[in-house]
């Protein structure tokens, strides 16, 4: 299975996805890459350029923020089908928080360039990219 089959396949497992035309996902999978984490393993680190968005599609990741000298307080844990750092293709700031694997973990990662480029394109899984992002930053401000 090629590697954009796989990841087409990984990215179909999101329910916003999961009723998506094959050749649309495979578009969006052409452009993205899969990561496997180990425990510990970091994903970003506070501080670093936001440029990618991250589907995270096994596992579990703890976000934490450096107190400048204490230990670093845990902000919060994204579980399975969660969205990661998806300020990182809206907002080029720097990181807020540090990505580290809780233990194994599987991420789909895109980056705002390519996620650019397909809205430029008019490529219609982007507007479905932009739902899922969407939804998980109202449900953050939400919790908050």
């Amino acid at each position: 299975m090629s590697d954009v089959r796989t990841i087409s396949n990984v990215l179909r497992t999101i329910p916003t996805f999961k009723d998506q035309d094959v050749s649309a996902l495979d578009c969006l999978a052409e452009r993205c890459s899969l990561w496997q984490l180990k425990p510990g393993q970091v994903l970003f680190a506070e501080g670093d350029e936001a440029c990618e968005v991250y589907f995270l599609i096994e596992g579990q990741i703890r976000l934490t923020c450096d107190t400048g000298g204490g230990p670093e307080v845990v902000v919060g844990y994204a579980d399975t089908g969660d969205v990661i750092g998806e300020m990182g293709i809206i907002d080029p700031a720097p990181r807020s928080a540090s990505a580290r694997a809780v233990d194994n973990a599987t991420v789909v990662v895109l980056p705002g360039v390519a996620f650019m480029a397909m809205v430029t394109e008019g490529q219609s899984i982007a507007v479905d990219v932009l739902r899922v992002l969407r939804k998980s930053l109202t449900y953050r401000i939400r919790v908050l």
